[in-house]
């Protein structure tokens, strides 16, 4: 697979997979023109509002946080697992508790700037535990063996022009292995994660990623792997693959999310929720009261 070298002193303009793009540029405003990625898709599956609000082209855009606990645990753990030479230059520990203070603060403003993440002790503490348990594990070994790491792929939508770029956590080297993405979890398990997949979204991350691999490459990859770490001892991993039946639904999804994007820049409006409407019952509810109904027949 041919890279380019993302070069900081322009925007990318054209196809391709790309190495070395930070990830507040990754957020912030790499290309020219309009683009989506994976976490302004899951704003606007929330409703246009919310993606229009962190837009790179909105003028009063809020900044998107790329320094959440989330973010730099699962980072943190699978680079330690299985890259620990790269640890000291996308990491640095920090000399704060918390960043209250002037001083913290711009310590913290300067981390990012640098393109590290700041981490405290505490939470290397945990990373180099979690470490462990991954190359513990043999499916995660084998998954994360002959991969590229972080890699940006940027296609362009034909139907509304928009560029959409992905970063898969783990490109291995051979396509019939699809692509890997780390995640951690409150709770690994089968169902629970299932569940915790959908409400973050991961759908749409999963379907952007392969179809736009697929367009890069000229090939595409029969899977997606979330390889799930728990974030509490004994910090658990499991393995789940997103299915082709699965994979179709999200692509459904993501065609209608870039369809109204497309419409909204063309109106130039940016709609919440949209009109009153009857209070949504939540299944567990309506369960009770359908029984109820069935026992009073």
């Amino acid at each position: 697979m041919k890279a380019y070298r993302w070069k900081k002193d322009r925007k990318i303009n054209a196809p391709g997979a790309y190495v070395g793009l930070p990830i507040d540029v990754y957020h912030g405003d790499p290309v020219e023109g309009r683009f989506v990625t994976a976490s302004s898709l899951k704003r606007a599956a929330r409703s246009p509002a919310h993606f229009w609000a962190q837009c790179a082209w909105n003028p009063d855009r809020e900044p998107p946080d790329v320094d959440t606990d989330a973010l730099r645990l699962g980072k943190a753990g699978h680079i330690a697992a299985f890259q620990p030479e790269l640890f000291d230059e996308q990491f640095v520990v920090s000399p704060y508790e918390a960043y209250r203070t002037n001083e913290a603060k711009a310590w913290k403003e300067a981390t990012l700037a640098e393109g590290k993440l700041p981490i405290k002790q505490a939470e290397l503490d945990t990373i180099v535990r979690m470490a462990a348990a991954l190359r513990a594990d043999p499916e995660a070994r084998e998954l994360f063996k002959d991969s590229l790491p972080e890699m940006t792929f940027v296609t362009r939508d034909e139907a509304t022009g928009l560029w959409m770029l992905s970063r898969p956590d783990s490109t291995p080297s051979s396509n019939a292995r699809g692509l890997v993405d780390y995640k951690t979890s409150a709770n690994g398990a089968w169902e629970a994660y299932g569940r915790a997949a959908y409400d973050y979204g991961y759908d749409i991350q999963t379907v952007l990623a392969l179809d736009n691999v697929a367009e890069v490459t000229g090939e595409l990859r029969p899977c997606m792997w979330h390889v799930v770490q728990e974030k509490e001892p004994p910090f658990v991993v499991s393995v789940h693959r997103w299915e082709p039946d699965q994979i179709m639904f999200a692509r459904r999804k993501v065609r209608d999310l870039l369809d109204r994007i497309a419409s909204c820049i063309e109106t130039g409006e940016w709609p919440g929720y949209g009109p009153a409407q009857r209070l949504v019952t939540p299944y567990y509810v309506q369960r009770q009261m359908d029984q109820e109904r069935n026992d009073a027949a």
